[in-house]
């Protein structure tokens, strides 16, 4: 089988991946598509096919990259810019089996597009809950999402989908956990806040009340869109920015928001804190699922996370602690500041199931199995 996968970027990781890795005119294609790899971007989304289906192949691609993008296209000859062109152009010259897309929700028109030209199986990628029932679109042929009513409203309404949480690759159980004295953080959120992350912000701004108070310290790893009053909108398109003149987030949240961190980053940063706070948006209520909960689990740092329902193969007191109020997140940090032995005795046990339970294997073979009956 050979699938084409593709997701969109977020635009303040570019900068930090092109300096991390040294990308820049002179890249070649395969040198950037390799550094995207290495960098471990989405890494518990992409598609890895196991050992014993060697000749099957995955082509995992940031598809507005525009560097990335651009110079795959120079490479083979082509003048366009566009990217949904170049994105057409890589799926003639794969000839994948499967085109699986990682960006329904942000590039609507492409499925319509592609469907013209492609006759493979077209699947969309929907994790995105900003409404009760996702979107349909007939150019796909079923749905994925990690999700669940988003995939029991697909089922309910006809269509094929797909709960298929994410993956864990093997390479981070090999790495050797740091002790927790020696953890450079107390607590971390990393994330989005704003548009359908309200209760989030809250949550960050509770929380470093109580840090204060309880004696941990609290660091928010955040993208944010910040509001203005009507005359710091206008300066901040001229690129003046003025603090009086922002209306969110105020300045006590701002003192707490460092820049959004990805890929290694983002995972030194997961390795380097005694906890990771987790939070879901302020339409996620009836299910508990997101990358957040893979990416700390899966790097050896206990996850902090609401009450709720998780998917099968995650248990509340084994792979993660719960929390109802801020007290417990302060109850839950004394613990790990007072008790660091046990503390990473709890998150490499944690580690070791979610490496069982959420494998790249795993993952790869639900994959397929739905595929095979499409």
């Amino acid at each position: 089988m050979r699938v084409y996968q593709c997701i969109h970027k977020y635009p303040p990781h570019i900068p930090q991946f092109e300096n991390r890795w040294g990308i820049g005119n002179h890249s070649t294609f395969e040198e950037i598509h390799d550094a995207v790899l290495r960098d471990g971007y989405a890494s518990v989304y992409r598609l890895m096919p196991p050992p014993d289906r060697p000749d099957d192949r995955v082509f995992f691609t940031v598809w507005n990259y525009e560097r990335l993008q651009h110079t795959w296209a120079r490479e083979h000859g082509l003048t366009t810019t566009n990217l949904d062109e170049i994105r057409l152009a890589q799926i003639a010259h794969i000839q994948p089996d499967v085109v699986y897309d990682f960006s329904c929700f942000v590039s609507p028109s492409f499925a319509a597009m592609l469907r013209s030209r492609f006759s493979g199986l077209i699947l969309a990628w929907n994790g995105f809950i900003k409404e009760a029932d996702p979107p349909i679109d007939p150019a796909y042929d079923g749905y994925v999402s990690l999700h669940r009513p988003f995939v029991e409203s697909w089922k309910r309404r006809g269509h094929n989908a797909l709960e298929l949480q994410p993956g864990i690759d093997s390479d981070w159980g090999r790495r050797t956990l740091r002790p927790f004295s020696s953890r450079r953080d107390d607590l971390i959120l990393y994330g989005q806040l704003g548009a359908l992350f309200g209760g989030r912000a809250a949550l960050a701004r509770a929380v470093m009340e109580a840090a204060a108070s309880d004696g941990y310290d609290f660091k928010c790893y955040a993208g944010v869109s910040k509001q203005y009053h009507r005359p710091g909108g206008r300066l901040a398109r001229m690129g003046i920015e003025l603090p009086f003149l922002v209306k969110w987030p105020d300045k006590k949240l701002r003192s707490l928001i460092s820049g959004s961190v990805y890929g290694i980053g983002l995972y030194e940063a997961i390795r380097d804190t005694k906890a990771v706070l987790n939070t879901f948006g302020d339409l996620n209520i009836r299910f508990h699922s997101n990358m957040r909960v893979f990416e700390t689990i899966g790097n050896g740092t206990p996850l902090i996370s609401p009450k709720g329902v998780y998917p099968e193969g995650l248990e509340e007191g084994l792979d993660y602690l719960s929390f109802s109020s801020v007290d417990d997140i302060s109850r839950i940090m004394k613990s790990f500041i007072y008790e660091p032995d046990q503390a990473l005795a709890f998150a490499e046990t944690a580690r070791a199931r979610v490496l069982r339970n959420f494998s790249k294997q795993r993952q790869y073979s639900e994959f397929l199995n739905f595929v095979s009956k499409l």
